[in-house]
């Protein structure tokens, strides 16, 4: 095995490695919202709250409430465009931070966690998960940048990465190595989740 392909191996498995973390923090701290509010679909979660009220079950590092860290690298600015990022096949740079802007911190292990409690509509909930930060590299949505929604299902809700049935994004339409979308990447955490040479595969 030649010398870049141990690096990208490599890579690949610490990116894996890391969205895996990300996505079990994310779901036992919905877990635990869960069990101490007896809330778990998008009908009981009152409108713009959401963020607010799981907020206590992550271990925050630094919070991105102010002015003064909205403007630091580790946080999205609010209700532009963060060229801080590109789409998932590298074709846009630049993604509509009023995705991720509703709440966000860093975590003790420096992974950067937003929400979106969109307001009309099916008023999604999204969560979204940079493993590594916004000050770190690869910085693309569907590499080191994910999306999982909140889903009502048999009663309750569960936090499933997007492009799983029942999304509001397909992993076909945007997590697509020809589109050209800002919001390509958006439906890749379904295969990153369950197709294991999804990351050794990216380019």
């Amino acid at each position: 095995m030649t010398i870049p392909n141990i690096i990208a191996n490599f890579r690949a498995q610490q990116l894996r490695t890391a969205f895996l973390k990300g996505y079990s923090v994310i779901t036992q701290a919905f877990e635990m919202y869960h069990k101490d509010t007896d809330c778990s679909s998008t009908d009981c979660i009152a409108s713009g709250l959401f963020y607010q009220e799981i907020k206590p079950y992550f271990k925050i590092l630094k919070l991105c409430e102010h002015t003064k860290d909205l403007k630091s690298d580790d946080c999205m600015p609010k209700s532009t465009t963060d060229m801080k990022y590109q789409n998932f096949n590298k074709t846009s740079r630049g993604i509509q931070s009023s995705m991720f802007d509703d709440g966000q911190f860093i975590t003790t292990d420096g992974m950067l966690i937003t929400f979106e409690q969109q307001a009309s509509g099916r008023k999604s909930i999204f969560i979204g998960l940079d493993v590594n930060g916004r000050r770190k590299a690869p910085n693309v949505l569907g590499q080191d940048f994910f999306l999982f929604q909140l889903v009502n299902k048999s009663g309750r809700g569960f936090i499933l990465p997007v492009g799983a049935d029942g999304t509001d994004y397909s992993t076909k339409t945007f997590c697509s190595l020809t589109s050209t979308s800002r919001e390509n990447g958006y439906g890749c955490a379904a295969k990153a989740l369950y197709e294991p040479d999804f990351f050794k595969n990216l380019k």
